[in-house]
């Protein structure tokens, strides 16, 4: 489902959203996933797992690119000015 998809977008949830926003961004490679991705931190609920991931990359644990891939926003309107960015 996710390579027939035009964007993918994350939102407040359980821990089958996390599930599927790191499945997203494990795929996010060529030929496998190519729409943008997007997570919506609406109140700042992401925040937390935004700053496991960061220790998690500067440990050495982490590739900084599956993260970079993704765009973030606090409101719907700025996070979709984000992921139709061209860059």
């Amino acid at each position: 489902m996710l390579c027939l998809a035009d964007a993918i977008v994350a939102q407040s949830g359980s821990i089958a959203t996390f599930g599927k926003l790191f499945d997203a961004l494990a795929r996010k490679k060529p030929g496998a996933v190519s729409c943008p991705i997007g997570v919506l931190n609406i109140d700042g609920f992401f925040d937390p797992l935004f700053e496991l991931l960061k220790k998690s990359m500067e440990a050495d644990f982490t590739l900084q690119r599956p993260f970079a891939m993704q765009q973030s926003g606090r409101t719907p309107g700025e996070l979709f000015e984000k992921m139709n960015k061209k860059d």
